[in-house]
């Protein structure tokens, strides 16, 4: 039996349902919104129980759990005051992170390496330490630092350190226009700004444990020359990346404790791979969709792994 955090319409999270179920597994699927309304966690002394469709189950009899996306809790319309519904929240988000601490087997992956994974500077300087090449990049809300990097380099790029629930975050070229017009926001709030990294392609690197899937992304629109995103006829096929970058990927996913991650590469006019970001709960059937590669199966297997 196999349990899994994700919206209840959450694609991803079907799909790899729909394989555990051919591989005879019984799949729970709770939606971390409806937490307290419709499921309930309950710790007792040395147990820890997930109650459920007048079940109770203790945590240990889930052979695996994948945390594919935890979503903010739905609060009961009887409590309006908005100070105490952040501490309900809050109050959630700190039961639901517990279980980790009574559970023995399969986690895909633990929230809290989730949480330190979102650090794009740590990121950075994991990607580093591990023998990547990363973009020249500045972080900061100081305005003197950013004008003065943005005179360094030919062409920057500016993207937000987290993605804001409320629009696409996508990247964008950093011009002298939009710097003049934005001056004034920059301390507002910190931002990444990096050189930009020419090259003729993308790549698409989903790694779970020790499986690499690959895919060579191109895009012909010139809006998407900056983020792909943004090309809704983007080509995708397959790739293989050099075994020196493999073994520097295995490195990094060790380093931040992850068993499954999306990553974000560039290829560069003079054949260098250039680390972006990877994202610890990224999106990968599109990748599957188009290639054949069979990354949902890779998620299904590595949750029933004993």
């Amino acid at each position: 039996m196999v349990l899994i955090f994700s919206d209840e319409l959450d694609i991803h999270a079907i799909v790899v349902k729909k394989r555990l179920e051919q591989l005879n597994q019984e799949v729970i699927l709770l939606s971390t919104k409806e937490l307290t309304r419709s499921w309930s966690i309950i710790i007792s002394e040395n147990r820890c129980e997930i109650k459920f469709s007048d079940r109770v189950e203790d945590i240990n009899n889930f052979i695996g759990i994948w945390h594919r996306r935890h979503q903010t809790p739905k609060i009961r319309e009887t409590v309006v005051d908005e100070n105490y519904r952040k501490f309900a929240i809050k109050e959630i988000d700190n039961l639901l992170h517990s279980i980790t601490f009574y559970y023995k087997g399969n986690v895909i992956n633990y929230p809290i390496s989730d949480y330190e994974a979102a650090s794009k500077a740590k990121q950075l300087k994991i990607a580093n330490c591990c023998g990547m090449r990363v973009p020249k990049t500045l972080i900061t809300s100081d305005d003197k630092s950013v004008l003065n990097f943005f005179k360094y380099y030919d062409k920057v790029i500016f993207k937000p350190l987290t993605s804001p629930s409320f629009q696409f975050p996508d990247t964008r070229i950093l011009n002298a226009e939009t710097l003049f017009k934005f001056k004034n926001s920059i301390s507002v709030a910190p931002t990444i700004y990096q050189e930009y990294v020419e090259g003729p392609y993308h790549l698409r690197v989903t790694v779970v444990d020790s499986i690499i899937h690959s895919a060579k992304i191109i895009s012909n629109e010139s809006a998407a020359e900056i983020d792909w995103r943004l090309d809704p006829s983007i080509i995708i096929s397959k790739y293989k990346i050099p075994k020196n970058l493999e073994n520097r990927i295995i490195r990094f996913m060790k380093l931040m404790n992850l068993r499954y991650g999306a990553f974000d590469f560039k290829k560069t006019t003079s054949g260098d791979f250039v680390f972006f970001e990877v994202n610890s709960g990224g999106q990968f059937l599109f990748v599957e969709i188009e290639t054949g590669q069979e990354i949902s199966l890779a998620i299904a297997n590595a949750l029933i792994r004993k």
